[in-house]
């Protein structure tokens, strides 16, 4: 039995062994010793903290829930300690720096690899813009979210927001989580804020590809004059990539691991750098770019709170109508299938809709019950329920601002659609070939009207009594009242089709 302390690292509760405790506090100590002359010096541990607490979250499941020494061993194996990076300041690397640099790689490809293996999908909750399903696909695939955002992106764009379906029904099968470690292998694109001139893209992108960001911006400029394919680029781009304000985001914008030894060389180039003077050239070139940056700024400022307040409308304007389309759907649904299958009678129709037949549909519910089995309407029922369920989920979800349905019952929903698609696939064909002979009956009748007007009586109800029958008005040569009645039904044979004839009709003249 060992003692247990509780400790707060960048807002984050953990509990701790002692003797990992002890190690830890020296560690930490170190740490603030070596950076407290530096200036920025809290922003500088306040970074270093959230990377402490990232490693340890990443240690820490179901079945571990405290921090033990091996796993403060650990972290100072991965960040570094402040005697290592000081000695290794006053001797030449040399030769080994490569080698060690491969090694250090190939071990993060193993670990990779295997982490890869144990992974779960999951919607990121804490690196979401929408509903965080692009985070986790990157987390799963281990790339950089950015890529998975653009990429939806342009395909809703394409599909005129056909796509944004696919989002919401991933926003609702995909469980969420909140603790999902970065990776740290992950080299991550970010927005430069200091060397920015519009929103920081462009040296964003230049940094994540190692490349002159000039050749970036003319990249844009020139795209910008194809279609507005380059202002578009920029713009969902601007939306998807964070920007980088941190220390430790500036350092993975870099593809720098985040040690110790690399905060310290970070922090000193940017206190030593001095910034180079523009030529006039430059400063001409891009003073209507910086300007429209202002612009932008100063409008974001001002429309920011009614932006965020018609998005916040839009949304649940949005949801209040998915909502109440699937309620539709699945009321009549049921309505129909609980009248195909027996629970109910068109008595709880309303009065026009009498006569034993879902009239809208026009399907005789005697005859369908006599012919289909049980289990193939059951089938058919549950492949026309789960999409209004699960339109009316999606609805709800988008109201409530999170998943409404867990992960086994979204499991269940799509194995019952499928399975019931499968009954179906095996039971229409056979039912289709019960009705393939088509049979017709005709009788005439003639009436004598002996000088008098004959009268039509109509149904002035509507639908009264409706058993889609047809009536057609035709004059001919003769003086009697001709009436020719056609009978058609269909089935396995034309013996079997009499039997299953279904429509009768009986004038009445006066």
């Amino acid at each position: 039995m060992k003692k247990n302390i509780s400790i707060n690292i960048s807002g984050i509760i953990f509990h701790i062994e002692e003797d990992g405790y002890e190690s830890l506090r020296k560690y930490l100590d170190s740490i603030n010793r070596y950076f407290g002359s530096f200036e920025d010096s809290s922003e500088i541990l306040s970074d270093i903290e959230s990377r402490i607490a990232e490693i340890f979250l990443s240690r820490l499941n179901e079945g571990k829930q405290v921090i033990t020494l091996e796993d403060v061993n650990s972290l100072i194996a991965t960040m570094g300690n402040v005697n290592d990076f000081k000695a290794a300041e006053e001797q030449e690397i040399g030769d080994e720096a490569p080698k060690a640099e491969h090694s250090r790689q190939e071990s993060k490809a193993r670990q990779s690899a295997a982490d890869n293996a144990h992974k779960k999908l999951f919607r990121d909750e804490k690196r979401k813009i929408l509903g965080g399903v692009c985070a986790g696909l990157g987390h799963y695939f281990s790339i950089d979210p950015v890529w998975p955002r653009v990429l939806f992106a342009l395909l809703v764009l394409g599909s005129y927001g056909g796509l944004f379906l696919a989002y919401i029904i991933l926003w609702i099968v995909i469980p969420n989580s909140n603790d999902l470690p970065d990776d740290a292998n992950i080299k991550k694109m970010y927005r430069d804020p200091e060397k920015k001139v519009l929103g920081g893209v462009a040296s964003g992108v230049a940094a994540f590809f190692g490349v002159d960001v000039t050749v970036i911006r003319v990249l844009f400029i020139v795209f910008a004059f194809v279609g507005g394919l380059g202002l578009l680029l920029y713009i969902i781009l601007w939306i998807a990539l964070p920007e980088a304000n941190s220390i430790t985001e500036k350092m993975e914008m870099q593809g720098e691991p985040v040690t110790l030894s690399n905060i310290e060389s970070t922090v000193k180039k940017s206190l030593n750098e001095k910034e180079e003077e523009e030529s006039t050239l430059a400063k001409i070139v891009l003073f209507p770019f910086r300007l429209i940056a202002t612009f932008i700024t100063a409008l974001g400022k001002i429309l920011g709170p009614l932006v965020k307040v018609l998005v916040e409308f839009i949304r649940v304007v949005f949801g209040l109508a998915i909502f109440f389309i699937g309620l539709a759907l699945l009321i009549s649904i049921v309505i129909t299938g609980g009248i195909l299958l027996g629970f109910f009678t068109t008595a709880i129709l309303p009065d026009y809709w009498g006569g034993g037949e879902i009239q809208g549909l026009s399907l005789p519910t005697e005859a369908i019950r006599n012919t289909f089995p049980v289990w193939s309407m059951v089938a058919a029922f549950t492949v026309v329920l789960i999409p209004s369920l699960a339109i009316l989920l999606s609805g709800s979800s988008i109201l409530a601002k999170r998943s409404l349905v867990n992960q086994p019952v979204s499991w269940v929903m799509l194995g019952l659609f499928v399975t019931s698609i499968l009954v179906l696939s095996f039971t229409v064909p056979k039912m289709v070939y019960s009705f393939k002979e088509e049979g017709e009956y005709k009788t005439e009748k003639t009436f004598a009207l002996n000088g008098k007007t004959p009268i039509l009586k109509l149904n002035e109800v509507g639908m009264d009594n409706y058993n889609v029958t047809e009536l057609n008005l035709k004059g001919y040569e003769g003086s009697e009242l001709k009436l020719v009645q056609r009978f058609k039904s269909q089935g396995f044979s034309r013996k079997n089709g009499a039997v299953r004839r279904m429509h009768k009709w009986s004038p009445t003249l006066c």
